[in-house]
């Protein structure tokens, strides 16, 4: 996206026209209005600076890269776009009829402080900040159901239909909060940057780490670390494919969600209770 290239085959991925970015076959991209999210204006997936860093390593350097790289690939097309949110939140989305983030929602199901999350969105997607608190993305993650790896945040696993999500989606391997240290590129076309420089100096590291993701759903062996997703534009209750519960919550969901499930049954929003205990 944004005219990005893979640097693996030189290609353009994406083109924009007046306002619009299309794909080489001349495809629309999926954003809503055909509009570019206020996010992404100016963001180039870092596909350039992935390049430069590539180009200076070694041969072997390079097959490591390619191998993380790969692995990260095999993950994501597996993979679920996932939110996950507090009962409050989940009646909240349901009131408003989209998902919103910490600057619209007041609050937050982990760290809130929506000064830094303006100031951190910028560095991270180069806008120029000062955007309405609609237009700032908001947050998730992938999982391909292995783990439970963001449970911390909420009751409710939201997951997202993926196809509509695909090209307004960016990515990193690690939480975004340490700026300094992650580039984000987008989900379909990932790069190893994404990972963040205190991984670059050794890629070997970078893909022992990609691997374990994909063997285990996080990427740290001592079972830390998962890939962050990042969603931009509005997300409204259209994009919910379904809703992720433990196995176990079928036949003895915690009374408390009760009213929030039943208020999603009557919404259309399919519980499915497929998720570890």
């Amino acid at each position: 996206m944004g005219g990005g290239r893979d640097f693996s085959t030189g290609r353009s991925i994406y083109i924009r026209r007046n306002g619009v970015y299309i794909r080489r076959d001349g495809k629309e991209i999926n954003h809503r209005n055909n509009k570019v999210p206020a996010t992404l204006r100016k963001f180039n997936g870092n596909v350039k600076l992935a390049a430069e860093q590539y180009d200076e390593l070694s041969e072997s350097q390079k097959r490591d890269i390619d191998a993380g790289l790969a692995a990260i690939r095999e993950y994501i097309n597996k993979g679920d776009f996932r939110i996950r949110v507090t009962n409050r939140a989940m009646n909240g989305i349901l009131d408003s009829g989209e998902i919103w983030n910490q600057m619209q929602a007041g609050r937050s199901g982990g760290y809130y402080d929506p000064d830094e999350r303006r100031d951190i969105s910028q560095r991270l997607f180069d806008h120029d900040g000062g955007l309405a608190d609609e237009e700032y993305e908001k947050y998730g993650y992938l999982s391909d159901g292995q783990t439970d790896a963001a449970e911390w945040y909420g009751d409710f696993d939201i997951v997202l239909k993926k196809d509509v999500m695909m090209d307004r989606t960016t990515m990193t391997l690690g939480d975004s909060l340490d700026y300094k240290a992650y580039y984000p590129s987008f989900v379909n076309n990932p790069q190893w940057v994404s990972s963040g420089d205190k991984f670059w100096a050794d890629p070997k590291d970078f893909k022992r780490k990609s691997k374990t993701l994909l063997k285990t759903g996080k990427f740290e062996d001592s079972g830390d670390g998962y890939l962050e997703l990042q969603f931009h534009g509005k997300v409204t209750t259209n994009e919910i494919s379904h809703i992720s519960m433990p196995k176990s919550w079928k036949n003895n969901t915690p009374s408390e969600l009760l009213d929030t499930i039943q208020r999603l049954k009557d919404a259309g929003i399919r519980i499915q209770y497929d998720a570890h205990d």
